[in-house]
């Protein structure tokens, strides 16, 4: 199958393929130093409780194919890696506040956010078409807002259903949403994937008028 239909229909071998012809170790770089999933493990060694060692790794196939990643990601690096493909390739570091002010309109603080390419305008672009086919013909159809909004996006499921994920992006915002528990558990009861009926609460809202 190609690969737009692969992501549509989160296939893992063909995601798999992919990473075996990039090679693990170019993968990690992109995602590390690209995109800053500051979160990923080069490499460490840990101490089990039984005093033998283990050397743990995201450098490796199934954590770049398939996610599988030592310490996880956090929601906040997700969403500042998939702006950078509706900012034209340019990643911008997330911050929680622009400028602060005195009473009398002194600046105090100034944290304009650092842009750095991330990827080229060539890559960020097919990044969109097969992000919007996903959310078109494939698993992240839920998360269709109408209205004329385009909405591309990707759903993410872990072993034994502990973690529910939507990243999605639309012209406007970029919104990521994870779904689990502190102590990883099974998720039931449900019959869809809730990350994405919370983005699509969240951003339908957002994106009114």
């Amino acid at each position: 199958v190609t690969v737009l239909t692969g992501i549509a229909k989160s296939l893992n071998t063909v995601a798999v393929d992919i990473v075996q012809r990039l090679t693990p170790e170019k993968a990690f770089d992109f995602a590390y130093n690209r995109l800053n999933l500051s979160t990923l493990v080069e490499s460490r060694t840990v101490t089990k409780k039984d005093g033998s060692t283990e050397v743990q790794s995201d450098v490796n196939l199934s954590p770049m194919a398939l996610g599988g990643l030592t310490d996880g990601v956090t929601v906040l690096d997700m969403a500042a890696a998939y702006s950078a493909f509706t900012n034209d390739g340019y990643y911008t570091e997330p911050i929680l506040y622009t400028k602060v002010y005195s009473s009398t309109g002194e600046l105090l603080l100034d944290n304009t956010p650092t842009k750095t390419e991330a990827m080229s305008s060539k890559t960020a672009t097919y990044m969109i078409e097969l992000l919007t086919n996903a959310v078109t013909n494939g698993t992240g159809s839920r998360a269709a807002l109408g209205g004329g909004i385009e909405v591309g996006g990707k759903t993410g499921t872990t072993t034994s259903n502990n973690d529910r994920w939507f990243a999605g992006i639309t012209p406007y915002y970029t919104g990521v949403v994870w779904f689990g528990y502190d102590r990883q558990q099974e998720i039931t009861g449900v019959s869809t994937n809730p990350a994405l009926y919370l983005w699509r609460e969240v951003m339908g809202k957002v994106h009114q008028g």
